[in-house]
C-alpha cells in the first residue's frame, strides 16, 4: 500500500502586533469569550482561542482578575467617559475657557 504524504498546512503569516494593539485584541476577544463562558471560562481556553499561549496571555495581564477587570473597564467604564469631571468641577456652567462680560478673569 502506498501512503500518500500529508499535505502539511500552510502556515498563514500574520502582521506582527505592536504590544498595545495585541493588548487591545486580546481585551475584545475575551470580551467576547466571557460573554458566551462566563467569568468561570478558563485562560488556557482563551489563549487557545487567541492563537497564543497562555504564557503570553499572563504576559499582558498578571491574574485573570486583571483581565476581568480591563474587560470591565472596557465595556462599562471607557463608554461614559465623556469629560462629565471637567463639567462637575466647573459650577458655573459656562465653557471655561469663555470669557463673559461682568465675570472676574
Amino acid at each position: 500500500m502506498i501512503r500518500k504524504a500529508s499535505p502539511k498546512r500552510a502556515r498563514v503569516k500574520q502582521k506582527r502586533l505592536s504590544p498595545d494593539d495585541r493588548r487591545k485584541e486580546f481585551v475584545a476577544k475575551a470580551t467576547e469569550f466571557f460573554s458566551e463562558e462566563g467569568f468561570g471560562g478558563g485562560t488556557r481556553d482563551l489563549a487557545r482561542r487567541l492563537g497564543v499561549t497562555q504564557p503570553l496571555l499572563y504576559r499582558y495581564f498578571p491574574s485573570k482578575d486583571d483581565l476581568i477587570k480591563e474587560v470591565y473597564r472596557t465595556v462599562y467604564l471607557e463608554p461614559l467617559d465623556t469629560g462629565w469631571e471637567k463639567l462637575l468641577t466647573d459650577r458655573t456652567g459656562q465653557d471655561p475657557d469663555t470669557h463673559h462680560p461682568g465675570m472676574p478673569t
